[in-house]
């Protein structure tokens, strides 16, 4: 019998695995995400489609006029690609990998991708650093996850972040179901009948890809002090801005301290989770 039950233990972690596991982050790791200066370089193939170029730039454009993140495109040559690039290529699915990386990173757009330019606005935040919205570590307090209808290789992206990243990464700012990096109901169901996000606030709709909203601009121009840009603190809900950068340079130090003790409780995992795509 106490076999039985064991197995029947590890069974349910398995299957509610968003549960059972957080994505391991530290605060640091979380900064060095940040395109230096606020400019993005890249460099867009010339596979795409002239509309689907547009819808690209106009995504852009979209960021562009609400923060102080920079675009700037480099020429594509066949003989050297220049790294600290973001290469926006076509392919299988929306992906990106999160935030600035040394030697590049790959934004993919298949042509699903361009229904709605909200699908590209939501990528190109990936980029600039941007985390799922439904993976905050208070989101339990907002939605229900149904673990058993997420499809297998997409539990990751279900994953609950620990506090301190994710106070980090939120910037301060409430929970918000209008955002455009918040899933909807049925994504990456198993069935469409079958929805995995159920908001706990009654007639909340979430997933919708139209435009940012006012807490993403925020976000944005909080995680790169655009201090003359729009911070969101008439957000309800909202730590000021000025609170929210001291409470961060305390965890920074907290953290830096605990690596120098590791017998503290305040250590963090040595073990991050690989990197994380929408």
């Amino acid at each position: 019998m106490p076999l039985l039950f064991a197995c029947m233990v590890l069974a349910w972690c398995a299957g509610t695995s968003v549960r059972c596991q957080t994505q391991e982050i530290d605060v640091r790791q979380e900064d060095r995400l940040r395109w230096p200066g606020g400019v993005v370089h890249y460099s867009i193939s010339g596979n795409f489609t002239l509309k689907q170029d547009e819808w690209i730039r106009g995504a852009m454009n979209m960021i562009e006029q609400q923060t102080c993140i920079i675009f700037e495109e480099r020429p594509r040559t066949n003989d050297y690609q220049p790294p600290k690039t973001l290469y926006i290529m076509t392919g299988c699915g929306c992906t990106c990998k999160v935030g600035y990386h040394r030697y590049g990173s790959v934004l993919r757009l298949h042509q699903q991708c361009f229904k709605r330019i909200g699908h590209v606005v939501h990528e190109l935040l990936h980029a600039l650093g941007v985390r799922h919205e439904h993976q905050r570590f208070d989101r339990n307090y907002y939605i229900h996850i149904n673990q058993t209808a997420i499809r297998t290789p997409y539990i990751r992206n279900f994953f609950r972040r620990r506090r301190r990243v994710s106070y980090v990464c939120n910037a301060g700012l409430p929970y918000d179901y209008g955002s455009i990096m918040h899933y909807p109901m049925i994504g990456f169901s198993k069935s469409r009948t079958q929805p995995i996000i159920f908001p706990i606030v009654p007639c909340a709709r979430v997933g919708q890809r139209k435009r940012m909203s006012p807490s993403d601009v925020a976000r944005v121009n909080r995680l790169y002090a655009c201090s003359d840009r729009y911070l969101g603190d008439d957000i309800p809900g909202a730590v000021p801005y000025m609170e929210w950068q001291r409470h961060v340079q305390k965890l920074r130090r907290l953290e830096t301290h605990s690596k120098c003790r590791p017998s503290s409780r305040l250590v963090p995992s040595l073990h991050h989770s690989t990197p994380q795509y929408s």
